[in-house]
């Protein structure tokens, strides 16, 4: 069972809602020249939403480690030893709270992958050459199963523990795994310690290209147009500045080798990481408004866009948001 952070998981993400705003509850202290200044609506909504998402987070958290020490109990009393407890859940760690050595070993880690042999087929992928290429090719081939589905959520932890022990057990990762807070750097994502380019850091953003048009996505019937961010070009700071990008591209519309991207197709990594997808996708208030579905069904379709859409954009929720910054 995973968590997702070795101190206080959900403590790292914690959020407060409050319904209804009194006058005072506009007016910040005075400043040092003693005037009152008023706080941003928008901004105060979003303060308010962190607040409100991080109680609702650590109920969470604490509700599970009941249930654990619950079946903790039954269990001795039974005379079984239980397997799955709170000291034996394996946490996720929030990017930027890492330790700097855990930063590092864990992007020598994903190079340490990359570099191994692809064990796809070439006769599924000709394209494939590095043992990371391997969880590339598979969420191509599954990305019309397992997403607009049932298996959308289940089916990615499996993913992404598949993938964790593979770092962990052809690469020899030993710290804990890492996970992007999305509303937490909504702001700024490009100079948050994930793509702040420094050492320690998942690479840089790519290098900006003035005037680029932005990212035109093509899944089934709908056409999604994002916004540029402020790179686009290769990234060329940090752990990936010389990472070779062998499959794709999908779904933007870019010839390839081949039409489902599994096709050879090496060239440089690029990003264009920005905060005008995160600021509407994925800051406090569009996670918190996630979490106020009503059954499972609604919940794990409002991640993935249906239900977010306006007269005048397409919904991609907080799944969209936070993978294309």
């Amino acid at each position: 069972m995973h968590g997702r952070s070795s101190f206080n998981p959900i403590a790292r993400m914690r959020f407060s809602y409050v319904t209804l705003l009194t006058a005072l509850s506009l007016l910040e202290l005075p400043n040092v020249l003693g005037a009152v200044t008023f706080a941003d609506p928008a901004e105060l909504k979003i303060r308010n939403d962190k607040r409100e998402l991080e109680k609702l987070t650590q109920k969470a958290l604490d509700k599970i480690l009941t249930k654990l020490d619950k079946d903790e109990e039954e269990l001795k009393k039974a005379g079984k030893k239980a397997t799955c407890t709170r000291k034996t859940l394996r946490y996720k760690l929030e990017f930027g709270s890492m330790q700097k050595k855990d930063r590092k070993g864990y992007t020598d880690a994903v190079t340490c992958l990359q570099k191994l042999k692809a064990k796809t087929p070439a006769a599924i992928a000709p394209g494939a050459r590095g043992r990371n290429d391997d969880f590339v090719v598979t969420h191509v081939l599954q990305t019309p199963y397992v997403h607009m589905s049932g298996t959308f959520l289940g089916w990615h932890r499996y993913y992404l523990w598949v993938y964790e022990e593979a770092l962990r057990n052809e690469c020899g990762y030993k710290g804990p795994i890492p996970y992007w807070d999305w509303p937490k750097w909504a702001d700024a994502p490009q100079d948050s310690p994930l793509f702040n380019g420094d050492a320690y850091s998942l690479g840089g953003n790519g290098d900006f290209i003035p005037g680029h048009p932005g990212l035109t996505l093509n899944f089934g019937n709908t056409t999604t147009v994002l916004p540029a961010g402020l790179g686009g070009g290769c990234v060329t700071k940090g752990p990936f500045k010389d990472m070779v990008v062998n499959l794709g591209p999908v779904l933007i519309g870019t010839p390839g080798p081949l039409p489902s991207g599994l096709g050879y197709n090496p060239r440089c990594l690029k990003r264009d990481v920005g905060p005008a997808v995160a600021m509407r996708w994925s800051n406090y208030t569009s996670v918190l408004e996630t979490f106020k579905r009503e059954d499972i069904g609604n919940f794990q379709t409002f991640i993935q866009g249906p239900g977010t859409e306006t007269a005048t954009e397409s919904g991609i929720g907080v799944h969209g948001g936070g993978v294309r910054k």
